[in-house]
């Protein structure tokens, strides 16, 4: 019987209100649907280009901190480098290698020969003067 009156008092009132609400909820005109799929597609390819512009970004990043830890390296290395080409370039590590590794000595007073080299320049200098200085003086009358 409760059951009875609970139908009852849901009956037709109850199923009208069902029917308008099934009537309210209409479906989207083709239009509303071209709309709303051209409007999900461009907010689609919006995202794809913003993600792959991030991504360019972030590679771009990455590139530039693999160049800067290379730099760091090779400045590393150019140190070094020069550090040890002062070693060898130094007078006085070059005069103990020669002396440690090759056996080499100063020479002794005894040894040293001193040897004149007249320049050749100067013998012709001194010929082109005299040959000037006899024709001034035949024609001063000397």
């Amino acid at each position: 019987m409760l059951a009875e009156k609970s139908q009852d008092n849901y009956g037709p009132l109850h199923n009208e209100k069902k029917q308008s609400k099934k009537k309210a909820k209409k479906k989207p005109s083709k239009k509303n649907r071209g709309k709303s799929i051209i409007l999900a597609g461009t907010f689609l390819v919006g995202s794809l280009l913003v993600l792959s512009r991030y991504v360019e970004i972030t590679d771009t990043r990455i590139a530039i901190t693999e160049l800067e830890k290379q730099e760091e390296e090779l400045e590393k290395k150019k140190i070094n480098l020069e550090a040890k080409l002062e070693g060898i370039k130094s007078s006085e590590q070059i005069a103990e290698d020669a002396m440690i590794k090759l056996g080499m000595h100063y020479p002794r007073k005894e040894q040293i020969l001193n040897v004149s080299v007249e320049n050749q320049n100067e013998k012709t200098d001194k010929k082109k003067e005299s040959k000037i200085k006899s024709i001034l003086g035949g024609i001063v009358g000397e």
